[in-house]
This record gives structure tokens, sequence and C-alpha cells, in this order.
């Protein structure tokens, strides 16, 4: 995880130059479902959670220098009517490319590519963006 956060934020000034050096990284990163029969207001939760944050953050300055990152908080994904974690991925490329205007899925998510391919490239990409949160949501789709 260090050489990601390293690759996507090179202009950052990590400590020493000292390579033995370290950055204290703490990951409070957890996962959860919610169950419950369909009506009780699943969805209707995580999205009122959802609205008290804002999806991007434009950060332009980090300790007196210029900065320009646009940070996703939160994303939220429908599971594919197939239930398939490519379709799911390809989805994750669209999204953000649709929220931050970029090209994420021209140059991650060919059709050729396969899921072992694909989950990496997501993986790095929600760390380069600061992703913090990810829904997705009807999960019972899958088959």
């Amino acid at each position: 995880m260090e050489e990601q956060i390293r690759a996507g934020f090179p202009g950052i000034d990590w400590g020493p130059a000292d390579d033995n050096y370290t950055p204290v990284i703490r990951s409070t990163a957890a996962g959860f479902h919610i169950i419950g029969t369909s009506g009780v207001g699943k969805s209707t939760a995580v999205e009122s959670v959802r609205s008290l944050y804002p999806q991007v953050i434009v950060h332009t300055e980090y300790n007196g220098h210029s900065f320009d990152r646009a940070q996703l908080v939160w994303l939220k994904l429908e599971c594919p009517y197939d239930g398939s974690l490519k379709g799911l991925c390809l989805n994750f490329f669209q999204a953000i490319d649709q929220i931050l205007e970029t090209r994420y899925y021209q140059k991650f998510g060919n059709s050729r590519r396969t899921v072992d391919e694909l989950i990496p490239n997501m993986a790095y990409l929600a760390a380069v963006l600061g992703l913090g949160v990810l829904v997705v949501d009807e999960i019972q789709r899958r088959q």
C-alpha cells in the first residue's frame, strides 16, 4: 500500500531521505454488509449517511505547497445483473469517469482484460483517489 500512496502523490515530501523511512500509515479500513428483508430501508439508510458527505473533495494545498488532487470520498455502484466481478470492475471505472470526467475506463477497462488484471487496477485507482467508501447495492441480484 505504501508504494501505491507514494506513486499516487509523488510531490509529497515523505520524510528523511533514508530509503528505510516508512511513513506511519495506519489502516482503519473495515468492511461490513447490511442484511435485511426487502423494503426495510437498507438502501435509504446508507443513502442518508452518504448525503452527509461530499462525493468529491478537491484539495488545492498541502503543507503550504500547491497540491491539486481530487479525492473521491464515496462511490455507489449497483451490482451488475449477472453478478460478475468483471462487470463490477468495469462499472467502477465508468462511474469514476462520469463523476470526475476522467478516462479511466479507456485506460483500464479494456474488454479483453481479465478479472485478475482489473481488480488490482481498481484497488490502485481507489488508493490514488483516496476512496473512502465503496457502496455496492442490490447484491441479491447475484446469481
